[in-house]
């Protein structure tokens, strides 16, 4: 078998594959590793090279093998959240503060629905905790993760994770808020953990009793949802986000054609859809918009 090397444009290409359908960013230090994924496949498939491989993806045709991929490089390549959502996210904490502060309301609701191993809302928990700091015990926080993977959920729960997958910490946050628990292993601390609201659900129904949230993340998952069921999803979303409340989507998800009752904002760092008001409110109610500042 030929030499088992990924060229940049094809890691290029690979890693595009990978996030377009779940949302998992591979970065370059995971290369490696992604490659001896790769090699396992290419075996599988006896084909003669990762440039074959690389073809074999991009023809469009074998989505059960992008699927494969996807299964057996998320399993342990838990991907960090790119630093554009991370920038995002942040830009909207900081609408949604200030939103509250103008109200008098010290209350937030923030939900991440197809959350799998809980790395997402744990990164919203540290970015408030950091933000608010001494404030934070003042405020009333609710966060919640959703994902209908039972493995996922317990996996969540426990809070431990590898050095690649703790979400975006500064070396600073992972003293604060994390404990090693050796080979490379870190626990979340309790009290991060226990302020996470962790539940087995799909993505229908899965909105419960959430309402007046403020922000609600999707970035996985929609796209394995019927045009009909996903109308129905976005439905619960808008139903459980209070006005001027926002939405984030996956890269390669649109509202276009699907539901009217969001606005599209554009940020320095990415996409965010904002629950429009009912028709007899005046948009000025809605809280303004905190582009990420460059």
């Amino acid at each position: 078998m030929r030499s088992m090397e990924l060229t940049r444009p094809q890691f290029a290409s690979v890693r595009g594959i990978l996030y377009k359908d779940s949302g998992v960013y591979i970065t370059e230090a995971q290369l490696p590793a992604l490659v001896e994924k790769i090699q396992d496949r290419v075996q599988e498939l006896r084909l003669p090279d990762l440039s074959a491989y690389v073809r074999y993806l991009d023809s469009g045709v074998h989505r059960e093998e992008v699927r494969a991929l996807i299964e057996v490089s998320t399993a342990n390549l838990r991907a960090t959240n790119p630093p554009r959502f991370q920038a995002l996210c942040r830009s909207l904490l900081e609408d949604i503060l200030r939103s509250r502060k103008k109200e008098g309301v010290r209350r937030l609701r923030l939900w991440s629905a197809t959350c799998r191993t809980g790395e997402e809302p744990f990164s919203l928990a540290i970015a408030l905790r950091e933000r608010l700091g001494d404030a934070f015990p003042a405020w009333d926080i609710s966060i919640r993760g959703t994902d209908p993977s039972p493995k996922a959920m317990v996996r969540a729960r426990a809070g431990i994770y590898t050095d690649e997958s703790i979400p975006q910490l500064s070396a600073h946050s992972m003293l604060t808020f994390a404990e090693p628990r050796g080979k490379g292993r870190w626990q979340l601390d309790a009290a991060l953990r226990d302020g996470v609201q962790f539940e087995q659900r799909g993505l229908l129904g899965a909105s419960g009793d959430v309402c007046d949230a403020d922000l609600i993340l999707c970035r996985h998952g929609l796209a394995d949802v019927s045009s009909p069921d996903k109308v129905k999803v976005l439905d619960e979303f808008h139903h459980a986000l209070r006005v001027g409340g926002w939405l984030v989507l996956g890269a390669q998800e649109s509202l276009q054609r699907l539901h009217t009752g969001f606005r599209l904002v554009l940020f320095n760092d990415g996409i965010a859809y904002q629950k429009s008001c009912p028709s007899n409110m005046d948009d000025s109610s809605l809280p303004p918009i905190a582009p990420h500042p460059t």
